[in-house]
């Protein structure tokens, strides 16, 4: 996942999505948040921020979508991958989970796909794919090989785009995959 710092992250010139996923979903900016974690690990502050989201599916203005999986090398865990979308964008979910599992090298139309799914707008979209990642991000595990690695590392968590195991958003790859995104 890319590496980018906090102050990287404040120069691009666009809202990125990480700890404002629920507001952008709320104004209808935002379709679908993707937080992944190992479950009996993650940080309460994940935890208290999907209960926010939570109170919002009870009252119908977003709905959620949980898929839990043991982790293949390590029986022991189980990780989830939590969604939640804006009502009427549920198929996004299928759509993410299609991408994630693609074979194959993480791609530049695999990275464009991504942000277009979390809420990020094309032009958005360009800026990351063209000033926002540093070579070593282009390089860097996508999202599916961090989900792969929690599945047979868990102790390494699920860092999102970033590297970053703190709240979310977790960013598109361009923003956003709380491997707790975007």
């Amino acid at each position: 996942m890319p590496n980018m710092h906090p102050e990287r992250l404040r120069q691009l010139p666009y809202l990125v999505h990480t700890n404002r996923e629920l507001g952008l979903m709320l104004r209808g900016i935002k379709p679908l948040a993707y937080f992944m974690d190992i479950i009996g690990q993650e940080p309460d502050i994940c935890i208290r921020y999907w209960r926010l989201f939570d109170r919002h599916v009870t009252e119908g203005r977003l709905i959620r979508r949980e898929l839990i999986e043991t982790c293949p090398d390590a029986p022991q865990f189980e990780y989830r991958s939590l969604f939640y979308t804006l009502p009427g964008h549920e198929w996004q979910v299928d759509t993410m989970l299609t991408l994630l599992n693609e074979p194959g090298a993480w791609s530049d139309d695999r990275e464009r796909r991504f942000g277009e799914l979390l809420g990020y707008e094309s032009w958005q979209n360009d800026y990351w794919l063209t000033h926002g990642r540093s070579q070593a991000d282009v390089s860097s595990t996508p999202p599916s090989s961090a989900i792969r690695l929690a599945k047979t590392r868990p102790e390494a968590a699920c860092p999102n785009r970033w590297g970053q195991t703190a709240p979310p958003e977790a960013a598109n790859l361009g923003g956003e995959q709380q491997w707790s995104e975007a």
